[in-house]
């Protein structure tokens, strides 16, 4: 009961709240014994700059006391959990949830793999970065941070949604929307995730986010947008990532709880704004 309550208004993440302790021991900079290097192996990547298919390896650094207990488990798992349950994830816990050490580049990135060494059951990975983190409580101030993180995760989930799903049973959204901007980028891959990820925050409206707070993440994925169209790694311009995000939104309030229709209209939506490439 009392994670469902720290829901229901919209809430702010404070330093204080995600810079504490957990297990008992001080939280510790990146360096410190208590952080582990650990091997991914990986079949696809989202949201992380590396190759994104063929049995990729994937180095991190994992930071077991860089997220305070409070900040896990009454802000980050009620949200992965919320997330995962609207999306239907055939196992909600299939996924393993790390925080990493991701000084050198910024990332929350969902992972379609194994971290070796951990005896734990799981299909997927969950990559929380703290440098992330940290910067999205400390830049985006009062309800903003909340409204960042919170879709930051849902976009993260809807990676999930898409490597373990499809719109026929032989193939995933994953590799249908690679196909359908010719496999030449990840740009439709990234706004249907941006899509979905409104979508859920949407029907988390009335415990979370209102129409400030999905703006506000909208315009923190605008930021974050190219507009190089032939990027390996293009995520969308930021105008096509804000449209989309923001569609996705309404649907999930007004129109459908169901993720296989939302997937379905997402595709439709981000093939309308996005030109297929001959039209380019």
């Amino acid at each position: 009961m009392q994670m469902r309550r720290r829901l229901r208004q919209p809430y702010v993440f404070s330093r204080r709240e995600f810079v504490g302790t957990v297990i008992g021991l001080s939280c510790c900079p990146p360096s410190h014994a208590g952080a582990v290097q650990r091997k991914i192996e990986a079949r696809w990547v989202a949201d992380l700059t590396v190759a994104s298919a063929g049995g990729a390896s994937i180095d991190v650094i994992t930071l077991p006391h860089a997220i305070s207990e409070e900040f896990w488990r009454f802000t980050a798992l009620p949200v992965v959990t919320d997330f995962a349950t609207m999306l239907r994830l055939s196992q909600p816990w299939y996924f393993y949830s790390i925080a990493i050490d991701d000084r050198d580049r910024p990332t929350y990135a969902a992972v379609d793999g194994h971290v070796l060494g951990v005896d734990v059951p799981h299909q997927g990975v969950l990559l929380i970065g703290e440098t992330m983190t940290r910067s999205l409580v400390t830049l985006f101030k009062d309800r903003s941070n909340s409204a960042a993180i919170a879709g930051s995760i849902a976009h993260e989930l809807a990676h999930f949604f898409q490597f373990k799903n499809g719109p026929d049973p032989n193939q995933t959204w994953w590799i249908s929307l690679l196909a359908d901007d010719g496999n030449v980028t990840r740009r439709k891959v990234e706004l249907h995730a941006d899509f979905l990820a409104g979508w859920c925050l949407g029907q988390w409206s009335e415990k979370f986010m209102d129409y400030v707070g999905i703006d506000i993440f909208a315009r923190r994925l605008y930021s974050f947008g190219t507009m190089d169209d032939l990027d390996p790694n293009s995520h969308g311009t930021p105008e096509q990532r804000y449209a989309a995000t923001l569609r996705g939104y309404f649907l999930g309030k007004n129109e459908t709880t169901d993720p296989v229709e939302a997937a379905q209209q997402g595709r439709l939506f981000i093939n309308a704004i996005v030109p297929m490439r001959a039209e380019q």
